[in-house]
């Protein structure tokens, strides 16, 4: 019995579809997915690309549970130049500091991130926590495989400078602001 040209090129394209998926569904285990924890998010998840600018020192560390990345670092005067909500001035002699940073979870599961577990240290020896005076963008949880990217409120000494950043959660992770 022959095989005629139409039965070979169904076989083909059978074949072809089955190679596109595959190849597909290999990819997609490599994918990550941002997570947008804003208030105007769609809670879709969307690639995101961070750019960033020549001669920019970037802070980032690793581990097996997460990677961190601070994005931004913006010294805020007053409600007028915060990109979050101000609910009380700072104290005296202080200033407030937001980190604009992006989280990834590199677990099969759940990563915790409440805003108790960041700490921030700063020149003067000082370990200080979220402020409760500035709305704070920090999730509750990131997704397995995603990454957030968002706020963190500090109050800070002013005119001190910034050293790292920790979180202190089931794996311990710095990252160097220096």
């Amino acid at each position: 019995m022959a095989i005629t040209k139409k039965v070979l090129l169904i076989i083909g394209v059978f074949a072809a579809a089955a190679i596109i998926i595959v190849a597909a569904a290999t990819l997609n285990g490599k994918e990550r997915n941002v997570v947008d924890v804003n208030d105007s998010s769609d809670d879709e998840g969307n690639v995101e690309t961070i750019d960033v600018t020549e001669n920019t020192t970037v802070h980032q560390a690793a581990n097996s549970q997460m990677a961190i990345v601070v994005n931004e670092i913006m010294f805020v005067n007053g409600s007028e130049s915060s990109p979050l909500e101000i609910y009380a001035d700072p104290s005296e002699g202080n200033q407030y500091v937001i980190l604009n940073v992006s989280v990834t979870n590199n677990l099969e599961e759940g990563l915790s991130l409440t805003s108790g577990i960041w700490n921030l240290y700063t020149s003067d020896e000082l370990m200080n926590t979220i402020s409760a005076n500035v709305a704070s963008e920090v999730p509750e949880e990131i997704p397995a495989g995603s990454t957030a990217t968002f706020r963190m409120p500090f109050e800070i000494v002013a005119g001190s400078t910034l050293t790292m950043l920790e979180y202190w959660g089931t794996e311990s992770l710095v990252v160097e602001l220096t």
